[in-house]
């Protein structure tokens, strides 16, 4: 016998599929949120909570493309995962999450060190200057998603 589910059986009421799940889909409450950046725009989808579920930079150039590059963030592989699982596919859920975090802590730092030795010089030059407002700009959104995602009460010890 198929451990294999077939797409019906997973996403059809009754149908083995999570209770939050009604008909062939599951629907995700939340928001649509445009935001300008630079010479383009942030678009970014969002759960009820304002988590970031994904996201992309639309400039001029891209609105004549029928598709275009997004960013998937971990709140929406969260709401991913489960499906994939039943559906015999691999989940990216990490086995031990405290090392997990240890390891993106890690990376971030490191991360963090090349991004400042890249704009530490004697004198600016353009260049640096234009390095420099790229670091702002990702470092500040990085700093704005990791906020959403991680409270400060959630901090405390």
């Amino acid at each position: 016998m198929n451990s294999q589910r077939t797409f019906d059986q997973l996403f059809n009421d009754n149908g083995g599929a999570p209770p939050e799940t009604h008909g062939p889909h599951k629907r995700l409450p939340g928001s649509v949120v445009l935001e300008r950046l630079g010479k383009g725009i942030r678009v970014t989808g969002c759960d009820e909570k304002h988590g970031v579920l994904w996201g992309f930079v639309a400039s001029k150039g891209m609105l004549d493309q029928s598709h275009a590059s997004i960013a998937i963030y971990n709140l929406l592989r969260d709401h991913l995962n489960p499906f994939l699982e039943s559906m015999g596919l691999a989940s990216s859920c990490p086995d031990n999450v405290v090392d997990a975090a240890h390891t993106a802590l890690a990376d971030m730092e490191h991360l963090i060190e090349q991004l400042r030795d890249n704009i530490t010089v004697k004198k600016a030059s353009p260049q640096t200057l234009e390095r420099a407002e790229a670091v702002h700009r990702a470092m500040t959104d990085a700093v704005r998603m990791i906020l959403q995602e991680v409270t400060f009460v959630s901090l405390e010890r």
